[in-house]
């Protein structure tokens, strides 16, 4: 399972549809419908309730929700420290004419 097929997961929700979610995901509705079994898969159990209009959280899926986004919000937490620098950078920067003198 990867933090992308977990967001996928969250915006299927969040639309409550494949089609729309794939147009906000910039992906196609097939490709979408596939990283989705693929979650399903490896899960061992559905996630949606699928019909021809409507796409439903399971009582699966409702249990995780919450747990997939803290973990999307962790990762992006863990991300954005990862970028910032641990120790803080210091340049000196000197031209020839410069005189320096120990104190």
């Amino acid at each position: 399972m990867t933090i992308q097929q977990i967001r996928y997961f969250i915006e299927v929700a969040n639309c409550r549809s494949f089609s729309r979610a794939a147009a906000s995901l910039h992906l196609s509705q097939p490709n979408l419908t596939k990283y989705i079994a693929n979650l399903e898969k490896e899960l061992g159990f559905r996630l949606f309730d699928r019909t021809t209009h409507r796409v439903e959280l399971t009582e699966a899926g409702k249990r995780i929700y919450s747990y997939a986004v803290n973990a999307v919000r962790n990762a992006e937490a863990i991300s954005a420290l990862s970028s910032q620098s641990e120790v803080p950078l210091l340049r000196i920067v000197s031209n020839s004419s410069s005189h320096m003198t120990l104190l």
